[in-house]
């Protein structure tokens, strides 16, 4: 049976719709995990809140992911404290660009947040890939993949302890990631009211604050 894998990049809608963009980002690590883990899991993605709390009225996912950027991290965490609090057994993983780059304060940043399971540091499609592929092996036992410390992945054990693993090497060739578009995981949000957007580079030698690519 494959698992359920959903992968959100949630934005405010109450007046506007915030972030106008598809879910490219989430969409490539989807795809990159139903090619690389065997059998694949079944991953969808959300975009909406509205869509996402109506998914959960009917299923709950082995893995939820959430993207975390500055507009939209408390939207996320929010999300995170409800399901986990729900649902304990839903594995809770986080990943994006709004997350410190010192360990002393990446450590500080989970254990202010208790409802994320695993952070992910830098780029997304290898690590989390590697955590999935992990959590299966060990039939989703979070505490013994905690103590593993998988490259690229951050986590709070329960004994207290921060566990955290190499930083991954990233992806030099974009074409190794199979495109979302392409695979019509992205179909569902030609809607008329969110933009397609597509990655052609990625990584910054720079940490500005104020870039949300640095």
């Amino acid at each position: 049976m494959s698992i359920k894998v959903w992968l959100c990049d949630l934005t405010y809608t109450q007046q506007v719709i915030s972030s106008e963009v598809m879910p490219a980002a989430v969409g490539e690590i989807a795809t990159y995990c139903e090619s690389h883990i065997s059998p694949p899991p079944a991953t969808r993605l959300f975009k909406y809140p509205e869509k996402l709390i109506g998914a959960f009225r009917t299923e709950q996912p082995h893995v939820i992911g959430f993207s975390n950027y500055v507009w939209n991290a408390q939207l996320s965490y929010e999300f995170a404290k409800v399901i986990k609090a729900k649902f304990p057994r839903t594995t809770v993983v986080m990943g994006g660009p709004n997350f410190p780059l010192s360990k002393e304060h990446q450590e500080s940043f989970l254990r202010a947040r208790p409802a994320i399971d695993f952070f992910i540091e830098k780029e997304g499609e290898l690590p989390f890939c590697n955590l999935i592929r992990r959590l299966m092996e060990l039939e989703f036992d979070i505490e013994r993949v905690k103590k593993e410390k998988l490259g690229g992945v951050r986590a709070i054990a329960a004994d207290g302890m921060f566990c955290a693993g190499s930083v991954m090497e990233r992806i030099n060739d974009l074409s190794e990631i199979p495109s979302p578009y392409l695979s019509g995981k992205l179909d569902e949000f030609f809607d008329g009211k969110l933009m397609p957007i597509i990655q052609t580079t990625r990584g910054c030698p720079f940490t500005c604050t104020y870039c949300v690519e640095g």
